[in-house]
């Protein structure tokens, strides 16, 4: 075996013990399973020191700096390259951590310089360099993204607007002006006026003129808008989920969504529906006709109902629901209730309710069963039952067949095993498999 070859294979065979996921050890081996391709020309000994004990990106040894960057390849180990830091060791400072599933490279600095990652951040002033966020940093001349210098903008005169605290740089948009200029991440915002700039969350903002969101005006007419128009002058954010003007109010996804609400009376009762003194809305589709604001009331799992209407989602299916809410024709909503909401974890199919003619799963009448005294089991989604017969149901909420147990009405699954039941006259298990897969067998009388 040559030189070159010998030297390669050391090289995997060290890193491959040395980055864990836990990490706040101070000396250690890379772990089996790593990847790393080093970027030195010499063979790197097994012990390190670890400079951040947070998440490993610099490690020293032999009073020399070394960086691994790139991230875990899960199920493979770490992937990437390790490269030497030309660094003052004893005065080197870690000054911003990064998750190992970030792309970006941290801040560090020593006594006389500035690094992004393992290069130096040419022309950094190390005695006035500071963080500001995950994404943006500065020092008395200039003001960095990503460990790039940003152009065109004044450090004397920044502005910071609607710091968040990420768990990656760069996953948020960020907005930061100077006296002339605005920009978002690295991207200069022609035209915003920074004396009027606001940004109202991570990615939306206005100025006097125009409303931004994620670094692009967004249009603020369009013919379905009630007033034609939004007002920017009196446009804020009235939630997380709604933005109010002096005339309406409006949901916010690929484009501005007219709910057509009143703004001076508007709430948001959670869970999409929204009202005003009037009316009743759902934030996906707008006004809901002949809903009944004053006696609206929200119910276990997916349901709601007031004293006009039941209200719920489509039924999961192979494809999927709409996300749209539907009212569920001809459900009476006096004598509505849920039998089962779903537990945290708990399969949809159990998201069953009924009134005094119908069983339900959302909007779909469950056909075959007795109302009055139908019933589920929370420990086994797949089974229903009622007084005459005990039930093995689709994972879509469907009776796929019946199943003959001596006493219906007395049947019951274990609490303390799920794949045992009992009537007053028999012991049977159950097969657990998924759905309409499951069987009930009887074991003995």
């Amino acid at each position: 075996m040559n030189t070159l070859a010998i030297l390669f294979a050391s090289i995997i065979s060290f890193f491959s013990g040395l980055f864990s996921d836990s990490i706040p050890v101070v000396m250690g081996k890379l772990p089996i399973g790593a990847v790393v391709i080093s970027t030195t020309t010499e063979s790197i000994p097994q012990d390190f020191e670890i400079v951040n004990n947070k998440h490993v990106r610099y490690f020293i040894r032999d009073n020399t700096l070394y960086y691994r960057y790139n991230q875990l390849n899960v199920g493979v180990g770490w992937e990437g390259q390790v490269s030497t830091v030309n660094a003052h060791v004893q005065k080197f400072t870690v000054l911003q951590d990064m998750p190992n599933d970030c792309s970006y490279h941290p801040l560090a600095k020593d006594d006389v310089k500035v690094f992004s990652g393992y290069e130096e951040l040419v022309g950094a002033d190390v005695n006035t360099f500071t963080v500001i966020d995950g994404s943006y940093s500065k020092d008395k001349n200039h003001v960095y993204y990503l460990g790039k210098k940003l152009e065109g903008i004044d450090a004397k005169s920044l502005v910071v607007g609607n710091i968040v605290n990420k768990t990656c740089a760069g996953d948020e948009a960020m907005y930061i002006w100077d006296a002339n200029s605005v920009f978002c991440g690295s991207r200069l915002l022609a035209g915003a006026d920074p004396e009027t700039f606001n940004p109202m969350t991570s990615s939306l903002a206005k100025d006097k003129n125009k409303i931004y969101s994620w670094c692009v005006e967004v249009p603020r007419t369009s013919s379905q808008f009630r007033f034609g128009s939004i007002d920017v002058s009196s446009f804020s954010l009235f939630d997380e989920y709604y933005f109010i003007d002096k005339n309406d109010v409006y949901v916010y996804g690929d484009g501005f969504f007219s709910l057509g609400a009143d703004p001076k009376s508007f709430k948001n009762l959670g869970t999409g529906f929204s009202r005003d003194n009037n009316s009743l809305y759902f934030y996906a589709s707008g006004k809901i006709e002949n809903g009944d604001p004053d006696s609206f009331v929200k119910l276990k799992g997916p349901y709601s109902k007031d004293a006009r209407n039941v209200y719920t989602f489509p039924r999961p299916s192979e494809k999927g629901g709409t996300g749209q809410i539907m009212v569920i024709e001809n459900a009476d909503p006096d004598t509505f209730e849920v039998i089962l909401d779903t537990e945290e974890g708990a399969d949809s199919s159990r998201e069953y309710a009924r009134d005094k003619n119908h069983m339900y799963y959302y909007n779909q009448i469950v056909s075959g069963v007795d109302v009055k005294s139908v019933r589920v089991f929370p420990s086994v989604p797949a089974i229903i039952g009622d007084d005459t017969s005990i039930y093995i149901v689709s994972r879509y909420g469907d009776i796929t067949k019946a199943v003959n147990v001596d006493d219906p009405k007395t049947f019951s699954i274990s609490k303390d095993n799920p794949k045992e039941a009992f009537d007053s006259k028999s012991h049977y298990s159950i097969s657990m498999a998924p759905f309409e897969e499951t069987t009930i067998t009887k074991i003995s009388n």
